[in-house]
């Protein structure tokens, strides 16, 4: 539970003038399937958990402020069981209170797209995120002194390799990697 916490806030803002995006989001329906959503406005993740390893009471929908879970995340060891029990009143880790923010969360799904159809071509490639990281923290210091650090993917088929390029210092340098897929 530490390690999905610590997960989401790196996801969540930190210092946002849109001050409901400086947490997680919590929402448990009436048959007890608990989303943890986290944004920063550009990247955004959300987790659906059907196991007990949030105690939340069915219809909550709250925001935990992100500078509160982080310190007191820093209390517990990552391999420490704290309880996490939370409703639309309080929240708690262990014995400790977890502040809320007031206000309303984004349609993060809506967002995201995900309930669209029809918008993939079919293909799919799988990937290793910690090698995906690792490649994408490698270009931003090649980019160092860019404003965009952005790149252009282009997908190939599920066989093949996933190639970033980016043009940069006037477009006469060209930055290319790729990753290699994996099977899932």
């Amino acid at each position: 539970m530490i390690k999905t916490l610590k997960g989401l806030l790196t996801v969540a803002a930190k210092k946002d003038i849109r001050y409901y995006l400086n947490g997680v989001h919590v929402v448990c329906d009436s048959s007890g399937v608990v989303k943890l959503e986290a944004s920063d406005g550009s990247t955004g993740m959300i987790l659906t958990i059907t196991s007990g390893m949030f105690n939340v009471a069915p219809n909550t929908d709250v925001i935990l402020c992100g500078t509160s879970l982080a310190n007191l995340l820093k209390l517990f060891g990552s391999k420490a069981t704290p309880t996490f029990t939370i409703n639309n009143e309080s929240a708690r880790i262990g014995e400790y209170n977890v502040d809320l923010i007031d206000g309303r969360y984004p349609d993060l799904a809506r967002a995201m797209r995900l309930n669209e159809t029809g918008t993939f071509t079919g293909d799919e490639i799988g990937m290793n995120f910690t090698l995906l990281g690792k490649l994408c923290k490698a270009c931003e210091l090649v980019l160092h002194g860019h404003t965009f650090k952005t790149g252009l993917f282009k997908f190939r088929d599920a066989s093949t390799s996933l190639l970033i390029s980016r043009k940069f210092n006037d477009d006469k340098d060209l930055l290319q990697v790729a990753i290699m897929p994996t099977r899932i």
